[in-house]
């Protein structure tokens, strides 16, 4: 791959050179092709500047000896040849993402309601590297999640802005100063437990990179807490300002939301008893406090944490039709993913949405309500002791996102509504259904859930299996989900693809 990329660097730069000769081009050395190659000369075109990234690195890699020794051969290796300015991009001390498969989402903050350790060692390794390597810069991540990760995020910049200095130094300096000497040497110890413990458990795993597991967070978080929690408190105890005591907390909130996840997930004893055990409405009060200088847990409510993102209306308008028929809405109207339900106000008053079960595992059962502008109007995590109300006026449209973790399942009963059909033509959703104060629509696709009328209410239940799935089936089909019940009047469709249930 590497000679591959090589030549195609080389290729691309000679039509370059001679139809724009002024220019330069930038590439990455990357992946599969950030080894030397073997087929042609390493020799880089003139008018190309690389940016090489960190191979084994990722995450906390470099805690492995032999991750070391490979990415140092290969820095010192492309060093031979590079130019006088080349670049690195790395992450090499944050876990940027939870594991996919276990979470269902692409991209939930792997540091959010976590404490990671800083890592000095992996950035003395690499930034001393650089310099050997003559690196001229670097880009390298930071973590979001700035209540539990500025000390990471300040040695990152130093060794940035002078790469010779001693990451060991500067987060003892850093811990003294965020709060005071005293509880400085217990912090210390803290984050060097902390990264002895992730160092052997990625020595013991090798398949591990950059993004949280549960395994992570049993065998670290969970064998590990009662020790952390000793430290922190030890910490809190000892004589510091008042600003130094906000900063603390910033961790003890960290450790307060982790906590409950592990208890949420059966990581932890149920006899376990602590003095920052909380409860699903104390936790929901400390994922949505406002925080003027940086979220405080980013992603836990909103999926997507960019700070550049602003309210976006609705592109299409919704209108209410009792005798409109619905039509192939699904294949036609795409302003809906699987984790959206459309809520129409028919009429002026209260909305109820009450949550009769919720499961999270160790994460966030999240829930944003937005309006027809796209600002946010109510949010948090769902708590089966408190409603979400909504104060609307008729025609009013308001957009429930429930991200689609797996390990979250949930039963929501939207009061005095009904589910609704509908069409769209002409950037119109028109819905239609029995007469009711409030419309819920949902349009299913690849993982859907169950939407479904009882008596008055619309229940929005995940998964949804039901009781004939769970007789007929037994529970070696736990997966199986039926949206409907038989009814009168049942249509089938027969389609060419078939989907086939696990043998037991």
């Amino acid at each position: 791959m590497s000679s591959l990329v090589l030549k195609w660097y080389h290729d691309v730069a000679q039509i370059v050179a001679k139809e724009y000769p002024q220019g330069r081009l930038a590439g990455y050395i990357y992946s599969s092709y950030v080894f030397p190659p073997t087929k042609i000369s390493m020799k880089l075109p003139d008018n190309f500047t690389p940016v090489i990234c960190g191979i084994g690195t990722y995450g906390y890699g470099l805690y492995r000896p032999e991750n070391q020794k490979q990415w140092k051969y290969v820095m010192d290796s492309w060093a031979k040849v590079a130019p006088q300015n080349w670049y690195y991009y790395d992450l090499p001390n944050q876990l940027l993402r939870q594991l996919q498969p276990e979470i269902g989402e692409a991209n939930f903050p792997g540091s959010t309601g976590s404490i990671t350790p800083a890592a000095p060692d992996i950035l003395n390794t690499v930034f001393h590297q650089l310099v050997k390597s003559r690196i001229k810069g670097s880009y390298i991540y930071g973590v979001p999640s700035w209540s539990n990760g500025a000390l990471g995020n300040y040695l990152l910049a130093k060794m940035e802005w002078d790469p010779t200095q001693n990451a060991e130094d500067l987060q003892r300096e850093w811990l003294n100063r965020a709060y005071g000497t005293d509880a400085g040497k217990v912090m210390e110890q803290f984050y060097t437990e902390l990264n002895g413990w992730f160092r052997d458990y990625y020595e013991q795993h090798s398949d591990l990179s950059y993004k949280l597991t549960l395994g992570m967070m049993k065998d670290i978080y969970a064998a590990r807490y009662p020790e952390m929690e000793k430290l922190l408190l030890q910490a809190k105890s000892q004589p510091m300002t008042e600003i130094q005591q906000q900063r603390l907390q910033l961790l003890e909130n960290n450790l307060i939301v982790m906590q409950w996840r592990l208890r949420n997930a059966g990581f932890l004893p149920a006899s376990f008893t602590s003095p920052l055990q909380r409860n699903d409405a104390q936790v929901n009060a400390l994922l949505t406090a406002d925080n003027a200088d940086f979220p405080l847990f980013p992603g836990a409510i909103k999926s997507e944490v960019a700070s550049w993102n602003r309210p976006q209306p609705l592109s299409y308008k919704v209108q209410l039709d009792s005798v409109a028929k619905a039509d192939d809405t699904k294949s036609t109207f795409t302003g809906l993913d699987d984790n959206e339900f459309l809520i129409y106000a028919a009429k002026s008053g209260e909305i109820r949405i009450t949550p009769k079960m919720v499961a999270s595992g160790a994460y966030f059962p999240s829930y944003e309500l937005t309006n027809q502008l796209g600002q946010t109007v109510s949010s948090g995590i769902l708590n089966t002791a408190v409603p979400i109300m909504i104060s609307a006026k008729a025609g009013d449209i308001y957009i429930l996102k429930i991200p689609s973790r797996k390990a979250v399942n949930y039963q929501l009963q939207v009061e005095n509504a009904a589910v609704a059909d509908a069409s769209f033509a002409d950037k119109t959703l028109t819905l239609s259904g029995k007469t009711a104060p409030v419309y819920v629509l949902y349009i299913p696709r690849a993982a859907p859930v169950g939407v479904m009328e009882d008596e008055n209410s619309v229940l929005i239940k995940k998964p949804y299996s039901g009781a004939m799935a769970s007789k007929i089936m037994g529970v070696n089909y736990s997966d199986v989900r039926v949206l409907n019940t038989f009814e009168e009047n049942l249509r089938l469709k027969l389609t060419s693809k078939m989907n086939y249930c696990k043998r037991a």
